[in-house]
């Protein structure tokens, strides 16, 4: 039998229970903590709707068909790609975007802001999860776990959306828990995934064809250098993983 369960958090244990079967049965709303304008400003501000394609590779394609630099587009987090998923970006006004469709793809003026939207301006998530093939006998235990989570809380799991994915076999979370701070800040600054800008891609190629003399390498990325200026001003690898952005 399949059943809806809708919570800000979610966390049961049944036998045979079954998520993210579809798309739909995972939709995640990105919760902004900024007001909008009505009135044209600098940035216009979009509600993107995707699915089955994670945030890095959507703004790609929303870069490519706009003929801008992705670097221009904001967000405020990365959202799950085998979801629906909704949350805002923004784009330079002066590009005059209406809206957008690019197959699942959907973006839709809602308004403007001043600013660009930049990592972390969301106050939250909203979560809508269908739960499947829940046993009779073992509803009433789902729904009242599900009623101590606003109380009790979830445990945060590691993802690719908490502090790195898993490239190449390695995880940064666990050489920061293992307090292996080179590796952990080496996976930072020089393993990528096949979605990330081009421009990113190859500023770390050159920092891992240069790592052992780091004094070596031209960086153009603000975030890169403050860490790579860090390691080089201490000589400490975990003064340099401090610098490291703590959005990610």
């Amino acid at each position: 039998m399949d059943r809806v369960i809708c919570s800000d958090y979610f966390s049961v244990c049944v036998s045979n229970m079954k998520l993210k079967q579809q798309p739909a049965d995972f939709i995640v709303e990105e919760i902004p903590d900024y007001t909008l304008s009505a009135e044209k400003q600098e940035h216009s501000v979009f509600l993107l709707q995707k699915q089955e394609i994670d945030t890095f590779d959507a703004l790609r394609r929303i870069a490519q068909r706009l003929h801008i630099s992705s670097f221009e587009i904001g967000y405020a987090g990365l959202k799950d790609k085998h979801a629906l998923a909704r949350q805002y970006i923004s784009i330079p006004t002066r590009y005059n975007v209406q809206g957008l469709k690019i197959d699942s793809l959907i973006l839709t003026p809602v308004g403007f802001s001043q600013k660009k939207i930049k990592i972390g301006d969301l106050e939250g998530n909203r979560f809508i999860i269908v739960a499947r093939d829940i046993q009779e006998k073992e509803l009433s235990n789902v729904l009242q776990n599900a009623e101590t989570l606003p109380c009790a809380g979830v445990p945060n799991y590691f993802d690719s959306q908490r502090f790195g994915s898993v490239i190449d076999s390695v995880f940064i979370g666990k050489e920061m828990i293992l307090k292996q701070y080179e590796n952990a800040v080496k996976q930072y600054l020089t393993a990528y995934q096949k979605s990330e800008p081009k421009k990113i891609k190859n500023e770390k190629r050159r920092i891992l064809s240069s790592w052992g003399d780091l004094s070596q390498v031209r960086v153009f990325n603000k975030a890169f250098s403050t860490v790579i200026n860090e390691y080089q001003k201490t000589n400490d690898w975990t003064m340099a993983f401090q610098k490291i952005p703590g959005h990610l």
